[in-house]
């Protein structure tokens, strides 16, 4: 099995390879027999509907969140050394809490605490200088807005330059974001980006799935299965679903385009970034979790709807990637050779980045649009 503190391109399917290998044998029959078809987000998304308030959403995510919860999964954090990556981007007010300010200071993991779920943080200042204003460091889940991390609050030390506290994931299978803060008694707030804490692997993968079921969860939102072979046309597992249950969830943010609540085909989502209230991002500009990847398909394809998915990681570097969540993207066959950095993977698909030139390499078929943000 793959030491718990590498990078995360080489988690998912190694460790997955010895953790499923008493299964692999009786299984393998079948998913030979799996053919990774074209996206399928379904021309009548026009008609999917947001069919519960944000109120409701927001509700409905505390509560995913008690029963996601369990102390008995092995969690990984990444980067499990170095810094997290420096973002300068302000991130908008959301869920009634100010906008929270990049570019400032940074964070990074010093060591797991034994062999738990915690590990020990350090927060600093991305100068290098000393705090100088009273204030409170700490870690909020999911966003910039989220509940503060249990045990992660700590009161600045004035005239150093750093401050340690202790971050605990207990989830399911999927993915949860942790974001270090410092936010200062003037009442300005401070971000670093996010530490990502997954489950090895990400989501349940088998051969076949019914759908709607869950497969796992990305910062406590569902991710379900589209279908057998995680495609399908039902309105309610397409891959605009995810993305708007997902906004609501995290951000108390509809993506809806009219007071009918229709969201819109997938493709369309970039040209209706306004209509949407988000801002758009083109390709070539730097990514950051959070965003929707807007993608449209390329040169030609049988479906003609696009697809949209979750940002939930950035590796810089010329060999650098994105990873992604999302509904309806298809099954990839446990037999393929590059079975870790497909990009169909439900929580945790790979996308080629190259930090340089901001550009993101779009799958087979498709292209890139660009991203939407708060």
């Amino acid at each position: 099995m793959k030491n718990v503190s590498t990078e995360i391109k080489n988690k998912t399917v190694n460790t997955l390879n010895v953790t499923t290998m008493k299964t692999k044998i009786h299984i393998m029959a079948v998913c030979l027999l799996s053919v990774v078809m074209v996206i399928s987000c379904s021309k009548y998304e026009d008609d999917l509907v947001v069919d519960e308030t944000m109120s409701q959403k927001s509700a409905q995510g505390d509560f995913e969140m008690q029963l996601m919860s369990t102390s008995s999964t092995v969690i990984n954090i990444a980067p499990s050394s170095g810094y997290t990556s420096n973002s300068s981007v302000t991130i908008p007010a959301h869920k009634g809490m100010s906008a929270a300010v990049g570019g400032v200071i940074r964070a990074r993991v010093l060591y797991r605490i034994g062999t738990s779920n915690s590990f020990r943080v350090e927060i600093s200042k991305q100068d290098g200088g000393n705090f100088t204003t009273a204030g409170t460091a700490l870690v909020r889940i999911k966003s910039t807005s989220g509940v503060v991390a249990t045990g992660s609050s700590i009161a600045l030390p004035l005239g150093q330059n750093k401050v340690e506290t202790t971050i605990t994931g207990s989830f399911g299978q999927g993915i949860l974001h942790f974001y270090p803060m410092v936010e200062s008694s003037t009442g300005t707030r401070y971000y670093a980006e996010p530490f990502l804490m997954y489950s090895v692997p990400m989501y349940n993968i088998k051969s076949s799935y019914t759908t709607g079921e869950e497969i796992g969860r990305t910062n406590d939102v569902i991710v379900k299965a589209a279908g057998t072979y995680l495609q399908g046309s039902g309105l309610s597992v397409q891959c605009t679903e995810f993305c708007n249950r997902y906004y609501v969830n995290v951000y108390n943010k509809s993506t809806a385009i009219n007071s009918a609540g229709q969201i819109g085909n997938a493709k369309d989502w970039y040209g209706y970034a306004s209509v949407k209230g988000l801002v758009q991002v083109p390709n070539g500009s730097a990514p950051r979790p959070g965003d929707i990847l807007c993608m449209d398909n390329y040169p030609s394809a049988s479906d003609k709807y696009g697809h949209v998915a979750i940002v939930i990681e950035v590796v810089n570097g010329t060999n650098g990637y994105i990873k992604i969540a999302q509904q309806n993207a298809g099954k990839v066959p446990l037999g393929v050779s590059n079975y870790d950095t497909r990009w169909e993977h439900a929580i945790g698909g790979q996308l080629s980045y190259n930090s340089s030139t901001k550009i993101i390499t779009p799958p087979p078929g498709f292209k890139i649009q660009g991203l939407l943000r708060l």
